[in-house]
């Protein structure tokens, strides 16, 4: 048992071209809430000095999550189906000590989840590692938070609404988070939404208002004069809706700006809507399912459904896919290839560039450049890119002025001839290349997966979900076989929880492996001596390799 763990633990999710992307990267994002800037952050930048500088980001950043699963935990044992609050007879109320409990806890997770980052940087750990376990854990909280709050009104038939119409809420906040890291994917910013400070602090104040005034505090009307009145539970599902969806046309205008400046990553429509497809999918699966279910399932098992929806939007959300099929580690394009198969031109015709851009450029920087030698350094510094370019394509450097400079940091514009422009910064050669990954044999071009680990190593997200198949197949036999509708809901939970946690678990294992971390303490997994000497072994094994290669190739010309 113990050695069929370590397996699991031990799944190699991520490629070396993965491993690559998240040496590469950098965090950009961009806060303007009010709240955030002026009140939580000045707070936060005092409160993270208390800590020890051994107090390991991750670990903030895990705690804060099992404060909001406690949560979870808590209400479900006590409101499993969401009527201890409905004021229904024969229902038993929720304990008071509960609602202060949830109360503090949603307040500690907002906190940790404000700090964790400023203590990463404070002593020197901030990089995806920590940012990656971040935004997979919020991923889960995005269920956590709705769920929760359904408990304080409960399923009461006045005062509050539905489970159906608790559903849809649920999906819209599912929405939101995923079309934030889809606007990452196509702009390169991480813009974060108001909604989720509001959120935080709406919560904490209804659990303690709830513990300090019961559950009864809620029911209530609101009178509206003529229109009549307006319960207050209702009041509630429209702020969550309008909380989540404001964030929608800020999503459309800087994806928008980013295509109109080119600034973005400039992918084609399609390729722009690509991480879409998954998240629809199952948003439809799990949307028609409770319309059409023979037993009626969301009246009678609602948490089961909330929960089974929020796993699967996680997996969707968190994810990671292939990079597009970089020529660097050897690879040769697709054209390299075909011409040395047919031997045309010999290998001089290896050289041959394949041209891109308009043709008033005598040589511009050609496809294979990007995909060879710019992608393992586009976080290089201007002298560093100056002199890759200087090794590898000198004459592009005629045309430096019709480019955005990387040595001055200076875009001037110039007059775009072609279908496919030039590109002019490094989100754009990503968005540029991945869209043309047909040029290259489709063996090299790997499998592609989910958004999160997609928009941060600036790769192509997959459309297409493993487990749809297996949602597909219960939802049909829920219809052919209603006695089995429970059961397979039940199923579907288990296993997409499972394979969940087991797919974070493994991923971060692995990152952990490469980055030399051990993922809860700010200690090496390996000392730093040990380290530089097992680099250094490698190098000289992989300086001698080709002296090697050559030595057999005349043993065995002499044999």
């Amino acid at each position: 048992m113990q050695k069929l763990f370590r397996r699991l633990m031990d799944t190699q999710y991520l490629t070396p071209a993965h491993i690559n992307g998240f040496d590469n990267y950098k965090y950009s994002a961009i806060d303007t809430s009010p709240l955030s800037q002026y009140v939580m952050h000045p707070f936060w930048n005092w409160l993270v000095k208390f800590f020890p500088r051994w107090f390991a980001p991750n670990l903030m950043t895990f705690l804060g999550f099992l404060f909001g699963a406690m949560n979870l935990v808590l209400l479900s044992y006590y409101d499993w189906n969401f009527e201890a609050s409905s004021g229904e007879e024969g229902s038993t109320p929720i304990p008071s000590w509960v609602w202060l409990c949830t109360g503090v806890n949603i307040f500690l997770a907002y906190t940790l989840d404000g700090i964790d980052g400023k203590q990463a940087r404070r002593i020197g750990l901030s990089g995806p590692l920590g940012e990656l376990f971040d935004h997979g854990l919020d991923s889960y909280t995005a269920m956590l938070i709705p769920t929760c709050l359904y408990s304080i009104f409960g399923r009461s038939r006045v005062y509050s609404v539905r489970p159906m119409r608790m559903y849809y809420v649920c999906l819209t906040v599912y929405f939101n988070f995923f079309v934030s890291h889809w606007e990452k994917y196509n702009t390169g910013i991480l813009y974060l939404p108001w909604g989720y400070d509001l959120s935080m602090w709406g919560s904490t104040a209804m659990y303690l208002v709830t513990w300090w005034m019961g559950f009864e505090r809620w029911k209530f009307e609101l009178p509206l004069g003529s229109y009549g009145t307006l319960p207050l539970g209702n009041v509630m599902e429209a702020v969550l809706h309008v909380s989540a969806m404001a964030n929608l046309p800020l999503v459309i205008i800087n994806v928008y700006n980013s295509y109109a400046h080119r600034t973005g990553r400039m992918l084609s429509f399609w390729e722009a809507i690509r991480p879409m497809w998954p998240f629809l999918t199952f948003f439809v699966i799990l949307l028609v399912w409770p319309y059409v279910s023979p037993n009626d399932i969301m009246e009678k098992d609602p948490r089961a459904i909330f929960m089974l929806s929020g796993t699967i939007f996680s997996n969707v959300s968190e994810k990671q896919f292939e990079m597009p099929p970089f020529c660097c580690g050897g690879r040769r394009c697709a054209k390299d290839l075909e011409l040395e198969k047919s031997n045309e031109g010999g290998r001089e015709s290896l050289k041959d560039t394949i041209y891109t851009t308009a043709s008033e450029y005598e040589r511009p920087l050609s496809l294979k450049f990007y995909a060879r030698h710019d992608w393992p350094y586009f976080n290089c510094t201007s002298q560093e890119v100056r002199g890759i370019r200087e090794k590898l394509d000198p004459a592009s450097l005629q045309n430096e002025r019709k480019i955005a400079s990387h040595d001055e940091g200076v875009e001037e514009k110039f007059e775009m001839k072609h279908g496919t422009p030039q590109p002019v910064t490094v989100n754009q050669i990503y968005g540029w290349y991945s869209d043309r990954a047909y040029r290259y044999l489709k063996r090299d071009r790997g499998t592609f997966c989910r958004l999160i680990v997609s928009q941060m190593s600036v790769t192509r997200c997959e459309a297409w979900h493993w487990q749809t198949p297996m949602f597909v197949m219960s939802f049909l036999v829920s219809l052919w076989l209603p006695l089995l509708e429970r059961p397979l809901l039940y199923m579907l939970l288990i296993v997409t929880t499972l394979s969940h946690w087991q797919y974070g678990a493994s991923v971060v294992n692995q990152m952990c492996e490469h980055f030399n971390r051990v993922c809860f303490t700010v200690h090496k997994r390996v000392p730093q001596e040990e380290m530089l000497s097992k680099g250094k072994t490698l190098l000289a094994e992989k300086i001698g390799q080709p002296e090697k290669q050559q030595h057999e190739e005349l043993l065995k010309k002499k044999d």
